[in-house]
């Protein structure tokens, strides 16, 4: 389910829009344009987008994932927020009944921008059980900066 590797968001919009629901096909073109935003550095617009995607169909989990990551690991301080990372990150991972660790990571990464770094290892610890051998690694990355308590920043 990465959007990164399969466009399942696409296929979703589309069969939302064959029921005659045109949100998730609107809220995929907000999508569309965070990411491309964020590819241009303009993460201030990229966070406007995801928010707009949201409000257009707030079970797109994917969206909700994305804005936190931001929230959290933004590398301009004034840009970041942990506390609505959290709330952001929590919403996809109950929506996603704590299946998908990037989710989860996602968490993990807003409570330590908190400063809240025993909840973060919990997190990330809990991401590992479900991550795929694939993504153990950036877990044991993860947890390793966690434990030395420092926040995840993006470069």
């Amino acid at each position: 389910s990465n959007p990164g590797k399969q466009p399942y968001y696409v296929c979703r919009a589309r069969a939302y829009q064959l029921l005659g629901d045109e949100a998730p096909f609107n809220s995929t073109e907000e999508y569309s344009a965070a990411i491309h935003a964020a590819q241009l550095g303009h993460f201030p617009s990229t966070i406007r987008s995801y928010k707009r995607a949201i409000e257009l169909d707030e079970n797109f989990l994917w969206a909700h994932n994305n804005l936190a990551w931001l929230l959290a690991t933004y590398s301009d301080e004034r840009a970041r927020d942990g506390k609505a990372a959290v709330s952001y990150a929590t919403v996809a991972c109950e929506k996603s009944d704590w299946h998908c660790w990037s989710f989860i990571d996602t968490l993990a990464a807003a409570h330590a921008e908190c400063g809240d770094f025993d909840s973060a290892i919990r997190f990330e610890e809990k991401a590992g059980t479900v991550a795929g051998p694939e993504d153990l690694p950036a877990v044991e990355e993860a947890l390793h900066q966690l434990r030395r308590r420092k926040p995840i920043r993006q470069e």
